[in-house]
Protein backbone atom coordinates (compact mmCIF):
# COMPACT_ATOMS: atom_id res chain seq x y z
CA UNK A 1 0.00 0.00 0.00
CA UNK A 2 3.00 2.39 1.05
CA UNK A 3 4.88 1.56 -2.22
CA UNK A 4 1.23 2.10 -4.47
CA UNK A 5 1.24 5.84 -2.59
CA UNK A 6 4.78 6.49 -2.96
CA UNK A 7 4.23 6.17 -6.92
CA UNK A 8 1.66 7.82 -7.03
CA UNK A 9 2.92 10.85 -5.46
CA UNK A 10 5.73 10.58 -7.46
CA UNK A 11 3.82 10.82 -10.64
CA UNK A 12 1.50 14.06 -9.40
CA UNK A 13 4.65 15.62 -8.22
CA UNK A 14 6.97 15.54 -11.18
CA UNK A 15 5.62 18.40 -13.14
CA UNK A 16 7.50 18.78 -16.28
CA UNK A 17 9.10 22.62 -16.62
CA UNK A 18 10.21 22.98 -13.19
CA UNK A 19 13.72 22.24 -11.50
CA UNK A 20 15.03 18.88 -10.22
CA UNK A 21 15.20 20.63 -7.32
CA UNK A 22 11.52 21.73 -6.88
CA UNK A 23 9.97 18.80 -8.15
CA UNK A 24 11.99 16.78 -5.20
CA UNK A 25 11.23 19.44 -3.01
CA UNK A 26 6.88 18.68 -3.93
CA UNK A 27 6.91 15.53 -3.46
CA UNK A 28 8.77 15.22 -0.49
CA UNK A 29 5.84 17.91 0.94
CA UNK A 30 3.37 15.78 -0.59
CA UNK A 31 4.26 12.99 1.06
CA UNK A 32 4.78 14.74 4.42
CA UNK A 33 1.38 16.29 4.19
CA UNK A 34 -0.20 13.25 3.87
CA UNK A 35 1.42 10.97 6.20
CA UNK A 36 1.42 13.32 9.28
CA UNK A 37 -1.79 12.33 10.50
CA UNK A 38 -1.06 8.12 10.61
CA UNK A 39 2.28 7.29 9.25
CA UNK A 40 5.86 7.89 11.65
CA UNK A 41 8.03 5.61 8.91
CA UNK A 42 7.03 8.12 5.94
CA UNK A 43 7.55 11.47 8.01
CA UNK A 44 10.99 10.46 8.14
CA UNK A 45 11.37 9.40 4.64
CA UNK A 46 9.63 12.56 3.39
CA UNK A 47 11.82 14.83 5.52
CA UNK A 48 15.19 12.64 3.62
CA UNK A 49 13.39 13.73 0.77
CA UNK A 50 12.71 17.26 0.79
CA UNK A 51 16.69 17.32 2.54
CA UNK A 52 17.68 16.23 -0.79
CA UNK A 53 16.02 18.65 -2.83
CA UNK A 54 18.63 21.06 -0.71
CA UNK A 55 21.16 19.09 -2.99
CA UNK A 56 19.86 19.13 -6.19
CA UNK A 57 19.64 22.17 -8.91
CA UNK A 58 17.00 24.74 -8.89
CA UNK A 59 17.16 25.61 -12.91
CA UNK A 60 15.71 24.04 -15.84
CA UNK A 61 17.97 22.56 -17.71
CA UNK A 62 20.51 19.19 -17.71
CA UNK A 63 22.16 20.44 -14.53
CA UNK A 64 21.58 17.96 -11.75
CA UNK A 65 23.61 19.05 -8.68
CA UNK A 66 23.10 22.60 -6.86
CA UNK A 67 25.63 25.11 -7.91
CA UNK A 68 27.83 27.22 -5.61
CA UNK A 69 25.19 30.31 -5.85
CA UNK A 70 22.62 27.94 -4.61
CA UNK A 71 24.45 27.86 -1.75
CA UNK A 72 24.81 31.00 -1.56
CA UNK A 73 21.81 32.49 -1.31
CA UNK A 74 20.31 30.02 0.74
CA UNK A 75 23.04 31.67 3.46
CA UNK A 76 21.64 35.08 2.26
CA UNK A 77 18.08 33.54 3.32
CA UNK A 78 19.56 32.08 6.79
CA UNK A 79 20.39 35.51 8.18
CA UNK A 80 17.25 37.30 7.01
CA UNK A 81 15.15 34.61 8.78
CA UNK A 82 14.35 35.54 12.20
CA UNK A 83 12.59 32.51 13.00
CA UNK A 84 14.12 29.97 11.22
CA UNK A 85 17.46 31.19 13.07
CA UNK A 86 15.21 30.49 16.62
CA UNK A 87 14.88 27.16 15.32
CA UNK A 88 18.00 26.35 14.48
CA UNK A 89 18.93 27.98 17.99
CA UNK A 90 16.67 25.56 19.43
CA UNK A 91 18.43 22.71 18.13
CA UNK A 92 22.07 24.06 18.88
CA UNK A 93 21.20 24.71 22.69
CA UNK A 94 19.86 20.94 22.78
CA UNK A 95 23.44 19.51 21.36
CA UNK A 96 24.83 21.83 23.66
CA UNK A 97 23.73 20.39 26.61
CA UNK A 98 25.34 17.07 25.67
CA UNK A 99 28.79 18.75 27.64
CA UNK A 100 27.40 18.17 30.52
CA UNK A 101 25.51 14.17 29.80
CA UNK A 102 26.68 11.02 30.91
CA UNK A 103 24.21 9.31 28.95
CA UNK A 104 25.86 9.16 25.58
CA UNK A 105 23.07 6.74 23.57
CA UNK A 106 20.18 8.76 25.11
CA UNK A 107 21.93 12.06 24.02
CA UNK A 108 22.17 11.10 20.24
CA UNK A 109 18.82 9.75 20.32
CA UNK A 110 17.36 13.43 21.43
CA UNK A 111 19.42 15.10 18.35
CA UNK A 112 18.42 12.44 15.77
CA UNK A 113 14.70 13.30 17.12
CA UNK A 114 14.89 17.11 16.59
CA UNK A 115 16.65 16.88 13.35
CA UNK A 116 13.95 17.82 11.21
CA UNK A 117 14.13 21.06 13.02
CA UNK A 118 17.48 21.80 11.07
CA UNK A 119 16.23 20.51 7.59
CA UNK A 120 12.42 22.05 7.66
CA UNK A 121 13.33 25.56 7.57
CA UNK A 122 16.26 25.06 5.19
CA UNK A 123 14.20 22.97 2.45
CA UNK A 124 11.69 26.33 2.89
CA UNK A 125 14.91 28.86 2.34
CA UNK A 126 15.73 27.08 -0.45
CA UNK A 127 12.30 27.15 -2.15
CA UNK A 128 10.87 30.53 -0.91
CA UNK A 129 9.03 30.74 -4.16
CA UNK A 130 6.03 28.74 -5.22
CA UNK A 131 3.22 28.58 -6.77
CA UNK A 132 0.07 29.43 -5.53
CA UNK A 133 -2.47 26.08 -7.16
CA UNK A 134 0.66 23.65 -5.71
CA UNK A 135 0.15 25.26 -1.83
CA UNK A 136 -3.88 24.42 -2.56
CA UNK A 137 -3.03 21.03 -3.58
CA UNK A 138 -0.46 20.84 -0.67
CA UNK A 139 -3.52 21.78 1.69
CA UNK A 140 -6.27 19.73 -0.23
CA UNK A 141 -4.15 16.49 0.19
CA UNK A 142 -3.71 17.36 4.07
CA UNK A 143 -7.44 17.80 4.67
CA UNK A 144 -8.11 14.24 2.39
CA UNK A 145 -5.84 12.58 4.10
CA UNK A 146 -7.10 13.71 7.52
CA UNK A 147 -10.71 12.96 6.42
CA UNK A 148 -9.65 9.48 5.24
CA UNK A 149 -7.40 8.50 8.24
CA UNK A 150 -10.06 9.81 10.24
CA UNK A 151 -12.89 7.50 8.70
CA UNK A 152 -11.48 4.37 9.47
CA UNK A 153 -11.01 5.81 13.56
CA UNK A 154 -14.91 6.71 12.98
CA UNK A 155 -15.98 3.46 11.25
CA UNK A 156 -13.90 1.18 14.05
CA UNK A 157 -15.14 3.72 16.70
CA UNK A 158 -18.67 2.65 15.84
CA UNK A 159 -18.15 -0.94 15.34
CA UNK A 160 -16.70 -1.19 18.86
CA UNK A 161 -19.48 1.77 20.33
CA UNK A 162 -19.64 0.32 23.75
CA UNK A 163 -16.42 -0.73 24.50
CA UNK A 164 -14.54 2.26 23.33
CA UNK A 165 -17.25 4.60 25.19
CA UNK A 166 -16.02 2.31 28.69
CA UNK A 167 -12.59 3.18 27.63
CA UNK A 168 -13.29 6.68 27.63
CA UNK A 169 -14.86 6.21 31.07
CA UNK A 170 -11.98 4.84 32.77
CA UNK A 171 -9.76 7.16 31.50
CA UNK A 172 -8.11 5.92 28.10
CA UNK A 173 -8.84 6.58 24.08
CA UNK A 174 -10.19 5.99 21.58
CA UNK A 175 -7.09 3.84 19.72
CA UNK A 176 -5.33 6.40 16.78
CA UNK A 177 -3.19 5.42 14.35
CA UNK A 178 -0.36 8.06 15.71
CA UNK A 179 -0.55 9.11 19.78
CA UNK A 180 -4.36 10.65 20.29
CA UNK A 181 -2.50 13.75 21.57
CA UNK A 182 -1.42 14.50 18.66
CA UNK A 183 -4.03 13.00 16.31
CA UNK A 184 -6.73 15.78 17.83
CA UNK A 185 -4.05 18.01 17.15
CA UNK A 186 -3.93 17.19 13.68
CA UNK A 187 -7.47 17.01 13.29
CA UNK A 188 -8.24 20.56 15.05
CA UNK A 189 -5.60 22.04 12.58
CA UNK A 190 -7.75 20.08 9.11
CA UNK A 191 -10.91 21.94 11.16
CA UNK A 192 -9.76 25.41 11.40
CA UNK A 193 -8.26 25.77 7.98
CA UNK A 194 -11.51 24.52 6.21
CA UNK A 195 -13.42 27.10 8.87
CA UNK A 196 -10.97 29.61 7.79
CA UNK A 197 -11.34 29.02 4.05
CA UNK A 198 -15.00 29.68 3.85
CA UNK A 199 -15.30 32.40 6.20
CA UNK A 200 -13.05 34.26 3.77
CA UNK A 201 -13.92 32.70 0.84
CA UNK A 202 -10.86 31.60 0.07
CA UNK A 203 -12.18 28.03 -0.37
CA UNK A 204 -9.95 25.20 -0.10
CA UNK A 205 -11.81 22.78 -2.48
CA UNK A 206 -15.04 24.95 -2.43
CA UNK A 207 -17.98 26.66 -0.45
CA UNK A 208 -20.13 23.28 0.36
CA UNK A 209 -16.94 20.74 1.07
CA UNK A 210 -15.26 23.05 2.83
CA UNK A 211 -18.27 23.88 5.07
CA UNK A 212 -19.40 19.78 5.21
CA UNK A 213 -15.78 19.10 6.18
CA UNK A 214 -15.71 21.65 8.78
CA UNK A 215 -18.61 20.70 10.69
CA UNK A 216 -17.57 16.88 10.40
CA UNK A 217 -14.09 17.11 11.89
CA UNK A 218 -15.62 19.53 14.45
CA UNK A 219 -17.82 15.96 15.21
CA UNK A 220 -14.60 14.23 15.04
CA UNK A 221 -12.68 16.24 17.46
CA UNK A 222 -15.57 15.99 20.32
CA UNK A 223 -15.89 12.37 19.18
CA UNK A 224 -12.09 11.68 20.22
CA UNK A 225 -13.08 13.79 23.03
CA UNK A 226 -9.16 14.35 23.91
CA UNK A 227 -9.05 17.61 25.93
CA UNK A 228 -5.71 18.97 24.32
CA UNK A 229 -7.19 19.06 20.94
CA UNK A 230 -10.65 20.18 22.07
CA UNK A 231 -8.82 23.32 23.95
CA UNK A 232 -6.42 24.67 21.09
CA UNK A 233 -9.28 24.00 18.72
CA UNK A 234 -10.93 26.34 20.52
CA UNK A 235 -8.61 28.76 21.35
CA UNK A 236 -7.35 28.92 18.01
CA UNK A 237 -11.19 29.49 16.53
CA UNK A 238 -11.98 31.94 19.11
CA UNK A 239 -8.94 33.93 18.45
CA UNK A 240 -9.47 33.88 14.50
CA UNK A 241 -12.62 34.99 15.05
CA UNK A 242 -12.24 37.80 17.18
CA UNK A 243 -9.30 39.25 15.71
CA UNK A 244 -11.17 38.47 11.61
CA UNK A 245 -14.61 40.55 13.23
CA UNK A 246 -12.26 42.91 14.66
CA UNK A 247 -10.49 44.06 11.94
CA UNK A 248 -14.20 44.16 9.60
CA UNK A 249 -15.87 45.80 12.43
CA UNK A 250 -18.02 42.46 12.07
CA UNK A 251 -19.26 42.12 15.57
CA UNK A 252 -22.69 41.13 14.80
CA UNK A 253 -21.04 38.40 13.03
CA UNK A 254 -18.68 37.55 15.62
CA UNK A 255 -21.70 36.97 18.21
CA UNK A 256 -23.76 35.01 16.09
CA UNK A 257 -20.21 32.43 15.31
CA UNK A 258 -19.69 32.31 18.96
CA UNK A 259 -23.31 31.94 19.96
CA UNK A 260 -23.94 28.92 17.26
CA UNK A 261 -20.10 27.29 18.61
CA UNK A 262 -21.64 27.14 22.18
CA UNK A 263 -24.62 25.73 21.01
CA UNK A 264 -22.99 23.13 18.98
CA UNK A 265 -20.69 22.53 22.19
CA UNK A 266 -23.95 22.46 24.44
CA UNK A 267 -25.76 19.98 21.62
CA UNK A 268 -22.57 17.86 21.77
CA UNK A 269 -22.24 17.39 25.21
CA UNK A 270 -25.92 16.20 25.50
CA UNK A 271 -25.58 14.28 22.39
CA UNK A 272 -21.80 12.59 22.24
CA UNK A 273 -21.83 9.67 24.92
CA UNK A 274 -18.05 10.16 24.50
CA UNK A 275 -17.86 13.32 25.48
CA UNK A 276 -20.02 12.54 28.32
CA UNK A 277 -17.38 9.95 29.71
CA UNK A 278 -14.62 12.28 29.48
CA UNK A 279 -16.57 15.09 31.24
CA UNK A 280 -17.38 12.30 33.59
CA UNK A 281 -14.17 11.18 34.60
CA UNK A 282 -12.70 14.44 34.51
CA UNK A 283 -15.02 15.17 37.13
CA UNK A 284 -14.02 12.05 39.16
CA UNK A 285 -10.35 12.87 39.22
CA UNK A 286 -10.58 16.36 40.52
CA UNK A 287 -12.57 14.12 43.48
CA UNK A 288 -9.76 11.50 44.10
CA UNK A 289 -7.11 14.82 43.84
CA UNK A 290 -9.13 15.94 47.20
CA UNK A 291 -8.86 12.96 48.25
CA UNK A 292 -4.88 12.78 47.73
CA UNK A 293 -5.06 10.12 44.86
CA UNK A 294 -2.92 10.84 41.82
CA UNK A 295 -1.36 7.91 41.51
CA UNK A 296 -2.40 6.07 37.44
CA UNK A 297 -5.09 9.08 36.85
CA UNK A 298 -3.89 10.36 33.75
CA UNK A 299 -4.40 13.86 34.25
CA UNK A 300 -3.18 14.23 37.61
CA UNK A 301 -0.28 12.21 36.84
CA UNK A 302 0.30 15.17 34.20
CA UNK A 303 0.15 17.77 37.12
CA UNK A 304 2.11 15.90 39.19
CA UNK A 305 4.91 15.69 37.04
CA UNK A 306 4.76 19.90 36.04
CA UNK A 307 5.56 19.44 39.82
CA UNK A 308 8.46 16.88 39.33
CA UNK A 309 9.71 19.13 36.32
CA UNK A 310 9.57 22.04 37.92
CA UNK A 311 12.10 20.65 40.88
CA UNK A 312 14.26 19.72 38.80
CA UNK A 313 14.31 23.28 37.27
CA UNK A 314 15.33 24.60 41.03
CA UNK A 315 17.67 22.02 41.38
CA UNK A 316 19.50 22.90 37.84
CA UNK A 317 18.36 26.39 36.77
CA UNK A 318 21.20 27.31 34.55
CA UNK A 319 22.33 24.53 32.54
CA UNK A 320 19.58 21.51 33.04
CA UNK A 321 20.14 17.89 33.34
CA UNK A 322 21.74 17.77 29.85
CA UNK A 323 20.12 16.11 26.99
CA UNK A 324 21.35 12.80 27.66
CA UNK A 325 20.78 12.60 31.20
CA UNK A 326 16.62 12.57 30.57
CA UNK A 327 15.03 9.42 32.10
CA UNK A 328 17.79 9.36 34.37
CA UNK A 329 17.62 12.20 36.32
CA UNK A 330 13.45 12.04 35.87
CA UNK A 331 13.76 8.32 37.80
CA UNK A 332 16.04 10.08 40.28
CA UNK A 333 14.04 12.93 40.91
CA UNK A 334 10.44 10.48 41.40
CA UNK A 335 11.93 8.84 43.73
CA UNK A 336 13.07 11.64 45.54
CA UNK A 337 9.84 13.47 45.37
CA UNK A 338 7.16 10.99 45.10
CA UNK A 339 9.44 8.09 46.07
CA UNK A 340 7.76 6.17 42.89
CA UNK A 341 9.46 4.61 40.03
CA UNK A 342 6.97 4.94 37.54
CA UNK A 343 8.11 8.18 36.10
CA UNK A 344 6.71 10.60 33.80
CA UNK A 345 8.21 13.64 31.66
CA UNK A 346 6.98 17.69 32.54
CA UNK A 347 3.65 17.38 30.69
CA UNK A 348 4.97 21.45 29.62
CA UNK A 349 6.83 21.94 27.34
CA UNK A 350 8.49 25.02 29.08
CA UNK A 351 9.46 23.32 31.99
CA UNK A 352 10.66 20.34 30.10
CA UNK A 353 13.11 22.68 28.07
CA UNK A 354 14.46 24.56 31.13
CA UNK A 355 14.89 21.02 33.02
CA UNK A 356 16.64 18.91 30.54
CA UNK A 357 18.30 21.65 28.26
CA UNK A 358 18.44 24.84 30.47
CA UNK A 359 18.09 28.35 30.75
CA UNK A 360 19.20 29.31 27.19
CA UNK A 361 16.63 26.71 25.24
CA UNK A 362 13.86 28.16 27.05
CA UNK A 363 14.90 31.89 26.56
CA UNK A 364 15.26 30.60 22.81
CA UNK A 365 11.94 28.89 23.01
CA UNK A 366 10.02 31.97 25.09
CA UNK A 367 11.58 33.87 21.42
CA UNK A 368 10.16 31.63 19.27
CA UNK A 369 6.30 31.95 21.14
CA UNK A 370 6.83 35.56 21.01
CA UNK A 371 7.31 36.09 17.34
CA UNK A 372 4.88 33.60 16.36
CA UNK A 373 2.26 35.00 18.94
CA UNK A 374 2.53 38.55 19.56
CA UNK A 375 5.00 40.09 16.98
CA UNK A 376 2.68 43.08 15.46
CA UNK A 377 3.70 41.74 12.33
CA UNK A 378 2.34 38.43 13.26
CA UNK A 379 -1.70 38.68 12.59
CA UNK A 380 -1.08 40.44 9.00
CA UNK A 381 -2.80 37.59 8.43
CA UNK A 382 -5.10 36.24 10.89
CA UNK A 383 -5.36 32.72 10.60
CA UNK A 384 -1.49 31.97 10.43
CA UNK A 385 -0.88 32.85 14.44
CA UNK A 386 -3.98 31.32 14.64
CA UNK A 387 -3.05 27.92 13.47
CA UNK A 388 0.07 28.44 15.55
CA UNK A 389 -1.87 28.62 19.20
CA UNK A 390 -3.14 25.00 18.02
CA UNK A 391 0.38 24.20 18.86
CA UNK A 392 1.72 26.25 21.37
CA UNK A 393 -1.04 25.78 23.66
CA UNK A 394 -0.58 22.19 23.12
CA UNK A 395 2.52 22.67 24.92
CA UNK A 396 0.88 24.02 28.24
CA UNK A 397 0.11 20.73 28.62
CA UNK A 398 2.20 18.43 26.29
CA UNK A 399 6.00 18.31 25.77
CA UNK A 400 5.21 18.42 22.56
CA UNK A 401 8.81 19.24 21.04
CA UNK A 402 10.01 15.96 22.39
CA UNK A 403 7.93 13.62 20.20
CA UNK A 404 8.54 12.96 16.49
CA UNK A 405 4.24 13.93 15.95
CA UNK A 406 4.86 17.01 17.67
CA UNK A 407 7.71 18.25 15.99
CA UNK A 408 6.17 17.78 12.67
CA UNK A 409 3.27 19.54 14.10
CA UNK A 410 5.62 22.43 14.82
CA UNK A 411 6.77 22.33 11.37
CA UNK A 412 3.91 21.76 9.69
CA UNK A 413 2.91 25.41 10.59
CA UNK A 414 6.00 26.78 10.31
CA UNK A 415 5.93 25.19 6.70
CA UNK A 416 2.11 26.54 6.11
CA UNK A 417 2.96 29.81 6.98
CA UNK A 418 6.13 30.46 4.71
CA UNK A 419 4.58 28.41 1.99
CA UNK A 420 1.70 30.67 2.33
CA UNK A 421 3.58 33.63 2.21
CA UNK A 422 5.69 32.09 -0.82
CA UNK A 423 2.65 31.80 -3.18
CA UNK A 424 1.81 35.29 -2.49
CA UNK A 425 5.33 36.57 -3.31
CA UNK A 426 5.07 34.00 -6.40
CA UNK A 427 1.67 35.76 -7.52
CA UNK A 428 2.72 39.49 -6.76
CA UNK A 429 5.70 38.90 -9.11
CA UNK A 430 4.21 36.77 -11.94
CA UNK A 431 1.76 39.84 -12.34
CA UNK A 432 4.35 42.89 -12.03
CA UNK A 433 6.42 40.85 -14.83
Amino acid sequence: MKVLLLGLLMQLSYFKGWSPSYKVFLFGGLVFFVSLSWSMYLLSISTMIMFLSILLSDSIGNKLIASKIQFQNLWSAILQDRKAQLIFFYFFTVALSGLWSSELKEYWFQLRLLLPMLVIPLVWMAHSKMRPQDFIWLLRIFVFSCLTVSLFVMIRYFLHYDEYNLLLLRGKAIPTPISHIRFSLIMAMAAFLLFKSFLDKNYIFNFWWDKVGFFYFFYVIHALSVKSGLLAFYFALISFILIWCYRRQLWKKALMIILAMIVLVMVALSLSPSLQNKYYYTIWQIGELYRGKWLYYSDLERLKSIQAGWQMVKEHPILGTGAGDINESTKINYQKVFNHQDIRFPHNQFIFSWAYYGILNILVLVFLMALSLFHPKAWQKEWIPALQIIVWSSMLYEHTLNTQIGIALFLFVYLIEKLSLSSENYLKNTVAV
